[in-house]
């Protein structure tokens, strides 16, 4: 089964108590691909990052981002100023829903320089952040290794 909402056809994964994994069958009438059963609020962000991308890599998923092309179109975009590599840029983006398609490195670099932002939230919490908005906006999320300058996330702008 691939997700039927939006435009993307990706694998869906779901993050669900068998109770609730129960009621989206009956609801959707259709198998996720993938889930994970435990509380979501039994697991932290990165905890559940972790596992997430631990299935994606299981899948190939990492590697479908070099066979879409996307680094392709995210050098073209940097060139002429459609996208960014910084998430102080990236999350703000993503919560307009200009963010067309977002980069997160399954294994990310961060290094956290002192006011390196404004926002409360820790690196990891604003990757997670910007993945959520840019989905909410219709946009696709991509595991992506050997972003540039050892990036950890990157975006391709809408507009």
């Amino acid at each position: 089964s691939r997700s039927t909402s939006g435009r993307s056809s990706r694998p869906l994964v779901i993050v669900a108590t068998d109770e609730l994994l129960g009621h989206w069958v009956a609801e959707t009438k259709h198998e996720p691909v993938h889930s994970i059963v435990t509380s979501p609020a039994q697991l932290s962000d990165s905890q559940l990052r972790d596992r997430v991308i631990e299935w994606i890599a299981a899948e190939g998923q990492a590697s479908a981002a070099d066979r879409s092309g996307i680094h392709e179109r995210l050098g073209a975009a940097l060139a002429h100023g459609q996208a960014s590599l910084e998430l102080d840029e990236i999350l703000p983006a993503a919560g307009q829903g200009r963010v067309a398609e977002l980069l997160v490195d399954p294994q990310p670099h961060i290094s956290q320089a002192p006011g390196s932002h404004s926002e409360p939230l820790g690196p990891h919490l604003r990757i997670n952040q910007a993945v959520l908005l840019t989905l909410q906006s219709s946009g696709e999320v991509f595991a992506a290794r050997d972003l540039p300058n050892q990036s950890s996330v990157a975006a391709v702008f809408r507009y």
